[in-house]
């Protein structure tokens, strides 16, 4: 299961449980008036040996609907290794993707049992460049 907490600046998964951090919690690194108003969080899945097929499968089911929620403007997901996926999304605002937290968890749901120990890690900021 996924839950929410405000205790970590990363997503961690302990005892198969996921925490998933509230961004506006986490300090701005840049100027308020050089920033875009938009929000983004970076997934790093790492998956069990032999289920990365299983991951992609669940991952594609679940992504269109994930996509079309208010606020999310894109989502990709790439394998950067054997065992790994890393993910981004993009939000018109960061009080989108903390309002979509609920929903992302309900989209996971279904791929956490698949990753390894310690395998689900997220991070998430506000745009500061974008081309």
């Amino acid at each position: 299961a996924i839950i929410l907490g405000t205790s970590c600046r990363k997503l961690c998964v302990v005892h198969g449980a996921a925490r998933i951090p509230f961004p506006s919690s986490i300090p701005s690194i840049t100027p308020r008036d050089t920033m875009s108003s938009k929000a983004a969080s970076f997934v790093r899945f790492t998956v069990q040996e032999g289920k990365l097929e299983e991951v992609v499968a669940a991952l594609k089911d679940a992504a269109p609907g994930y996509r079309s929620l208010p606020g999310v403007l894109s989502l990709t997901f790439a394998q950067t290794s054997a065992n790994e996926i890393r993910s981004c999304a993009v939000y018109d605002s960061m009080a989108s993707l903390e309002a979509n937290g609920p929903a992302l968890k309900e989209t996971l749901a279904s791929v956490v049992p698949l990753l390894a120990e310690g395998g689900f890690e997220r991070a998430v900021g506000e745009v500061v460049v974008e081309a």
